[in-house]
């Protein structure tokens, strides 16, 4: 063999190695990222069962409105699981949001603070129909756009968690004034985004006839998706932001495949006595932790 021919080849092979080396350094790297570090937190937050998960929460957010970072799991006010269980319902969209956002948060006492308060109406979280009408309403696509160019741009990809709550504005509204028919199956809804290098995850729970995170979880809901998937979700969600009169097919696909959920079909078998809200009204906001690392994930002590 000629020495360039040869010399090629070596060099080619060496080009080879040097790529599935580089290949390896990746996916050791996106297996040991926050987001996958956060993934692990919130499954084993679950190992117990839902009830002890309930207990843990009702720890954690005593210790949230302390200002405190330790969590007393031995308080004996903490260990009535049924009552917690029943408080604290895991297929609530808001606790489970809730949960993600807060272990997310950096390390500082008034972040986790927001990051407990961003969907609780008892702390002062929720928007009023005066904040709603002076507000726009939030795009997701732009800050996933925004998130996704953090996890890809770099040699260090950056995690990016992401708190998107889908209001209701109409039952907003008719809460608000007092008085006016309540009876109606609402669509609002809180989930968690997730973006890495790796792709993207998402939390969420759906009421009663719905599903608890704790079986989102089970059933394979949180897993790793890839950016073509990101696309269909968010070009379905977009649609969302964007529709308005009343609740129509297009409305229902999309939401059915946003969250595993047909309003349309419930309302009409599961029993549900309550129609849909008479007039879809969406408004979107968000809660957005940028560059969560590792340290995030450490700044729990549970005693």
């Amino acid at each position: 063999m000629p020495p360039l021919e040869r010399e090629a080849k070596i060099t080619h092979r060496d080009s080879l190695e040097a790529c599935k080396l580089e290949c390896a350094k990746q996916e050791a790297a996106d297996h040991e990222s926050p987001l996958e570090l956060l993934h692990q937190q919130i499954e084993s937050f679950f190992e117990k069962g839902p009830e002890e998960a309930s207990v843990k929460f009702a720890a954690l957010q005593e210790a949230v409105m302390c200002g405190e970072t330790t969590v007393p799991l031995q308080s004996s006010s903490f260990q009535s699981e049924p009552l917690l269980a029943d408080q604290l319902p895991w297929n609530s969209c808001k606790l489970a949001a809730t949960l993600v956002l807060t272990l997310a948060a950096p390390d500082d006492t008034t972040f986790i603070f927001e990051a407990m308060k961003f969907q609780s109406g008892t702390l002062g979280g929720l928007p009023t129909m005066a904040i709603i009408g002076s507000t726009p309403s939030a795009s997701l696509s732009t800050a996933f756009a925004k998130a996704k160019k953090a996890a890809i741009d770099g040699k260090v990809g950056k995690v990016t968690v992401i708190g998107i709550s889908l209001m209701d504005v109409e039952m907003i509204e008719r809460e608000e004034q007092r008085g006016m028919d309540m009876k109606y199956t609402s669509f609002a809804h809180t989930f968690v985004l997730g973006v890495s290098r790796a792709g993207w995850r998402i939390y969420q729970a759906w009421g009663k006839h719905g599903y608890g995170l704790d079986e989102w979880l089970w059933m394979g809901g949180a897993e790793m998706r890839d950016w073509d998937a990101a696309k269909k979700f968010l070009k379905a969600f977009t649609r969302l932001e964007k529709a308005k009169g009343s609740w129509y097919k297009q409305i229902n696909d999309d939401y059915n495949e946003c969250f595993h959920v047909d309003i349309m079909g419930m309302c009409e078998t599961k029993g549900l006595r309550d129609p849909i809200v008479p007039v879809y009204r969406p408004w979107v906001r968000l809660f957005t932790i940028e560059d969560v690392i590792t340290s995030n994930l450490e700044k729990f002590t549970w005693e």
